[in-house]
């Protein structure tokens, strides 16, 4: 009994100790389950995590078998595409390529694949389009994936970025750069880019034409070197430095006018205007510069030109009260004139009191000639007849001689002939008088075309050059810009209105005269004058003759000059006219009503333009036309190329007679006047 109590005991001590081991194992079987479910949880918990990060990644995710089939995708492709995911599985990648890219994606997957290292990417750009067909351009970069026992290359792992943004702004400044280019190559000032050295990084052709460099002489080289006067150099170079050093500067963000340096060693001014750029930390230039030369000749002839105006009106003024003294003068001496023997010491002195007469008339007239009162009176002339007979005319006796250079089919001017044939006289004596022991004077004549962008300042179209070349000493530097002004002369006895004259009338005829020498060198005088498409007119000779064997008859004279009123008063009754002289308009309308009402009308009235505070004598015979249109009027002045002078007959003149004249003259065009109604 006791024996088999204790074999039933140890089996009993046997199944607990397997009922022990066994919770012991069921335990551990549970511990280990709650690891498994934490580890499923948390593997659940990273697949979810990662889910999100591949879906939702800001880049699109595609798997890509080898034959082209989308055989996964994240949502951002989806969405990139345009599309839901579920409709991409099994798609062709290419039915969402750009047709022309899609050559770019067949040789990329071609890489891909036959690269047997598996760990490389392959990179290209292309354009992508959307389900709706809308392109945007995507970098793709893939990788190969190996599948199966045999680790075959099936399919590759696809990464696409949307790179639309940063494609049109490439794009955008490969425009700008091209505009730029354009716009640099194209550009008439220059444009000269400039490194952290100071030295040449762009120069557009515009600055070959300025300084002469070409680029291959210009780019790489030190810029001050190139185009800065050796004597601001140091200058230059200095504020350079310091603009590298802090991007600040003198002339950063306005324009300066500098002198520059040509190629050939020749100075000249331009405009310089510099921006500044930074890469990084260094900053770079860019300028721009104009060749202002021709805009500051332009400026020195308009300040020219508003000189001879302010003059011109001084000088007019003078000349009329001049041309009123000088005809009380002239008038007088005619008739004292008459008794006297030609061979009489009288007679002489009064024939030399004349000639001095006849010369401040000439001076008078060349003050007009750039005056308020002188408008050239045109007509179409043949300038090579000008120039054969002022030039024959001037040198005949010289030592110089003349060597003409005329093209045949030299056009037409239209122009003032005397005026133009002054013009060329001045400038033939001028350069006669340079050439004391002789020389050739050379005169050439040629049609041109010049186009709107000129240095002369003259309006485009077609004109006639004419070039006065002599070849003597010269005219000095500092007198060559002032030799156009008024008054001013080199020549001891030189009043300074010979060329002040020239310029005044080529400017008057829409044209243009330059002076160009050196010193011991002889010097050009260039005349541009616009063409006129008119020929010549032919016809024959008309010489004046005067009528002595006529009537007189009654004149009515009007004159603001004391002198003038009495001259005339006194000597053309010797003419065998009936005079009455008055001072002013009112005074010849009220004389002519009274006079035509009684009975006794003026036969003509001798009418002054320029009455200072009264009516003048143009105005005056609007008002007698008004009452008598018939009214016979001569027009009087001492601007002698005034337009009523030039053209009376427009104005209801007659005819016209410039002070100063002799009582003869205007006795002769009186009886011509008069004689049109004898018998």
């Amino acid at each position: 009994m006791k024996k088999e109590s204790a074999q039933n005991n140890s089996g009993l001590t046997s199944d607990n100790q397997l009922i022990e081991e066994l919770n012991t194992y069921r335990i551990e079987l549970e511990l280990q389950n709650d690891e498994l479910r934490q580890a499923q949880q948390d593997l659940q918990t990273a697949l979810l995590k990662y889910s999100s990060l591949y879906d939702f990644a800001p880049v699109g995710f595609l798997t890509i078998s080898a034959k082209g089939s989308i055989i996964e995708t994240n949502l951002t492709a989806a969405k990139m595409l345009g599309t839901v995911r579920k409709h991409l599985i099994n798609q062709k990648i290419t039915a969402f390529i750009v047709m022309e890219d899609e050559d770019k994606f067949y040789l990329h997957g071609k890489q891909v694949l036959a690269d047997q290292n598996t760990d490389r990417k392959q990179h290209c750009e292309l354009r992508m389009k959307t389900k709706k067909g809308s392109p945007f351009f995507v970098s793709m970069e893939s990788i190969a994936i190996r599948e199966g026992t045999d680790r075959r290359l099936d399919r590759f792992s696809t990464v696409i970025t949307d790179i639309t943004k940063r494609r049109l702004a490439e794009d955008a400044l490969r425009d700008s750069e091209e505009r730029f280019r354009n716009l640099a190559e194209t550009a008439n000032d220059a444009i000269i880019g400039m490194d952290e050295n100071a030295r040449v990084s762009l120069w557009n052709p515009a600055a070959t034409k300025i300084f002469g460099f070409t680029s291959e002489e210009a780019i790489g080289n030190d810029l001050h070197a190139l185009i800065t006067p050796k004597r601001y150099r140091e200058r230059a170079r200095s504020a350079a430095k310091k603009f590298f050093e802090t991007g600040t500067g003198a002339f950063v963000g306005r324009s300066v006018e500098v002198v520059g340096l040509n190629k050939d060693g020749t100075e000249f001014p331009i405009e310089l205007s510099i921006s500044r750029m930074k890469t990084g930390d260094v900053w770079n230039a860019a300028a721009i510069v104009k060749d202002i030369g021709a805009r500051k000749r332009n400026e020195a002839e308009l300040a020219k030109i508003d000189k001879l105006k302010a003059t011109g009106i001084l000088a007019g003024g003078i000349a009329h009260d001049f041309n009123n003294l000088l005809t009380g003068i002239l008038a007088n001496i005619g008739p004292v004139k008459i008794p006297l023997s030609p061979d009489s010491k009288d007679f002489k002195r009064l024939e030399r009191a004349e000639t001095a007469c006849r010369n401040a008339t000439d001076l008078t007239q060349q003050l007009l000639t750039f005056s308020k009162g002188g408008a050239p009176v045109k007509e179409i002339v043949s300038l090579s007849c000008i120039l054969h007979e002022s030039v024959d005319f001037c040198l005949s006796g010289s030592t110089a001689k003349p060597q003409f250079s005329i093209s045949d089919d030299l056009r037409a001017i239209n122009a003032d002939k005397a005026q133009i044939n002054h013009v060329i006289q001045n400038i033939i004596i001028n350069a006669n008088q340079a050439m004391p022991h002789g020389g050739i004077i050379t005169i050439s004549a040629e049609n041109i075309e010049l186009d709107d962008i000129n240095t002369l300042a003259l309006e485009a179209g077609d004109y006639v050059k004419v070039s006065i070349t002599d070849q003597g000493t010269g005219i000095p530097e500092n007198d060559l810009k002032n030799i156009f002004d008024p008054y001013f002369s080199t020549k001891e006895k030189g009043h300074g209105l010979g060329l002040a004259v020239c310029h005044s009338v080529i400017q008057n005829h829409r044209g243009s005269i330059v002076a160009e020498s050196s010193f011991e060198d002889g010097s050009i005088l260039k005349i541009y004058l616009p063409a006129s498409r008119e020929q010549v007119a032919s016809g024959p000779v008309i010489i004046e003759t005067l009528l002595s064997d006529v009537p007189g008859g009654r004149i009515l004279v009007m004159d603001d000059e004391d002198f003038i009123r009495d001259t005339l008063g006194d000597l053309l009754p010797e003419y065998g006219f009936e005079v009455e002289v008055v001072v002013n308009g009112d005074k010849v309308i009220e004389r002519y009503k009274k006079e035509k009402e009684s009975g006794h009308p003026f036969n003509a009235v001798v009418l002054d333009l320029t009455i200072p505070g009264g009516i003048g004598g143009e105005e005056t015979l609007k008002k007698l036309l008004e009452y008598d249109p018939q009214v016979k009027a001569i027009a009087s002045s001492g601007y002698a190329d005034g337009p009523v002078m030039a053209n009376p007959g427009e104005y209801g003149f007659k005819g016209a007679v410039s002070k100063p004249y002799k009582v003869s003259i205007l006795s002769n065009l009186l009886r011509d006047l008069l004689t049109e109604d004898s018998p």
